[in-house]
């Protein structure tokens, strides 16, 4: 709809002047559009129609806000009410599409005053093409914020990790002095309960910023959903149709079966939501040939084979303004208390470790359909005569009848509230602790300790010498001995862990339990309680 100011003023023909300039205006090499008093398109060249995508007798005589976007009409009519107005003279419009239907064209617009006489007779339009679509330039930042957001998340998520050991395991502490008839034993279930929520919080962030461990196996699609149909009839009303649409063809994909059920469901509840009066979802599974110069959200896919996962529904859509957000973690639309804003975000996490990618198509009224594009992956057995690989912690060397006194442990965490509790922990359990907070301090109580240590723990993140440097250290001076590799993000710890010799890696936030039942396991036998 046009500003007051152009429905104010009454429509009139092209300027006066204007014939004795046309065969400039035709040949120009950029498009130009002459508007008139009532805002609509008077006159226009050849680059400006091809623009439009239209005909002469299409383009001429419409209000010229039509050829642009619902969700930029109204700025782009500001704009133009200002040169009605005489306030400016120029204006750039900005970089936007011409023209609703197939065939429209990104342009960078600008328009200006045309006056004769002084008095004010039209406007004239300026619109060269865009040096690539827009949707590629908006797609490519949405991905590098996103980028940028995931790894701020995965940094919180580290901090935050550290924040619910100690809460969860003073927690335990106190659990373990007071019994279920102590009046103070609800609060702490109460407290305990709610770390575990937090840590849920936790893996979703960090699974969003593809830095949760995962355990990808190759997986049949179809027929990992086919197991979930059972558990997604219950998640959906029962005015909302489940449909699944499998492809005869073998299908597999390289991904962590826990965290594809998770997309599923994911999109599944978020579709639920969408349909508030019912509707159809439907996931659909296919194969796809990806070519070269194919470009999702901004990022090129490599060529190659894919398979295609489509959960798409026929609720309310997703509107302009609200599409390019949904990926941010803690975006909602929902109402305070009725989401997260990390359904999605996990999504797209998820998607991306496993080497996939997540296009969505939607508008208001047509539902949304999110395309889910993971690589082709075939199952490769073990070499013959090569022996499957055992996971397990490395036993200490010495035989437990060895350790007539109690393990010596050096601990070593720079987060003063997690090294309190997790030498508390281990000294109730029998250990001898040495805590240091730092990879140098460590290295002054070995050298002052005349006995020998009998394993390190140490947070993988340490300032100065961190902990697989320090933990190489130790191995030159003592020789080898069981390490535990402590982190926030789990597969930094066992990145960390393949790397050093009879190593195990440990994820925060850990229980005492864990924590203790891991060291006695790196150690071959529990220690000696003195």
């Amino acid at each position: 709809m046009s500003p007051p100011v152009l429905q104010a003023r009454e429509a009139v023909a092209a300027p006066q002047g204007w014939a004795g300039a046309g065969e400039v205006l035709a040949q120009a090499p950029v498009g130009l559009a002459v508007l008139d008093l009532a805002g609509a398109v008077a006159e226009a060249n050849a680059a400006f129609l091809e623009l439009a995508g239209g005909e002469r007798e299409a383009v001429v005589g419409r209000p010229f806000s039509t050829f642009v976007p619902r969700h930029a009409r109204d700025e782009v009519d500001r704009r133009l009410a200002r040169l009605m107005l005489g306030t400016a003279r120029m204006v750039q419009l900005g970089p936007v599409a011409l023209a609703d239907g197939a065939g429209q064209r990104e342009a960078l617009l600008a328009a200006a005053r045309l006056e004769r006489g002084g008095e004010l007779c039209g406007l004239i339009v300026s619109a060269q093409p865009a040096a690539r679509p827009l949707a590629v330039d908006a797609a490519l930042a949405q991905a590098q914020k996103l980028q940028a957001v995931g790894q701020l998340a995965g940094g919180v998520a580290h901090d935050f990790n550290n924040l619910l050991t100690v809460i969860m395991g003073f927690a335990d502490l106190l659990l373990a002095r007071h019994g279920e008839a102590d009046p103070s034993y609800a609060d702490i279930v109460q407290i305990r309960g709610t770390a575990n929520r937090g840590v849920a919080l936790v893996r979703q962030l960090l699974a969003f910023s593809r830095q949760q461990a995962t355990d990808p196996v190759v997986l049949d699609p179809v027929a990992a959903i086919a197991n979930l149909s059972l558990l997604l009839t219950r998640l959906l009303r029962s005015a909302i149709e489940l449909r699944l649409e499998g492809d005869d063809r073998p299908l597999r994909v390289l991904i962590d079966p826990v965290r594809f059920d998770q997309v599923i469901l994911n999109l599944a509840v978020n579709a639920r939501d969408a349909m508030p009066s019912g509707g159809r979802l439907t996931i659909a599974t296919a194969p796809q040939t990806v070519g070269p110069g194919t470009m999702i959200a901004g990022e090129a896919v490599p060529p190659g084979e894919y398979v295609r996962v489509t959960v798409a529904d026929t609720g309310v859509g997703i509107p302009d303004d609200v599409l390019g957000h949904i990926f941010e973690p803690f975006f909602t639309t929902k109402a305070p208390g009725a989401g997260t804003g990390l359904g999605l975000a996990t999504v797209y996490g998820i998607v991306r470790q496993a080497g996939g990618f997540v296009a969505v198509d939607s508008a208001p009224g047509r539902g949304a359909e999110f395309a889910l594009l993971l690589p082709s992956a075939v199952a490769q057995p073990p070499a013959e005569g090569e022996p499957a690989p055992v996971a397990g912690p490395c036993a200490h060397d010495a035989p437990a009848a060895e350790q007539a006194l109690p393990a010596t442990i050096l601990l070593v965490e720079d987060e003063a509230g997690v090294r309190a509790l997790s030498a508390e922990a281990l000294r109730r359990a029998g250990y001898r602790v040495l805590a240091a907070e730092d990879g140098e301090a460590a290295l002054a109580l070995l050298d002052a300790e005349a006995r020998r240590i009998d394993a390190l723990i140490t947070d993988v993140m340490l300032p100065g010498v961190d902990g697989p440097a320090l933990a190489r250290i130790v191995a030159d001076r003592l020789g080898p001995i069981p390490v535990i590799l402590t982190s926030g993000c789990a597969e930094e710890a066992s990145a960390a862990a393949v790397s050093i010799p009879d190593a195990t890696a440990l994820a925060k936030p850990f229980t005492l339990p864990q924590l203790t039942a891991t060291l006695a396991a790196a150690l071959g036998a529990s220690p000696t309680k003195g």
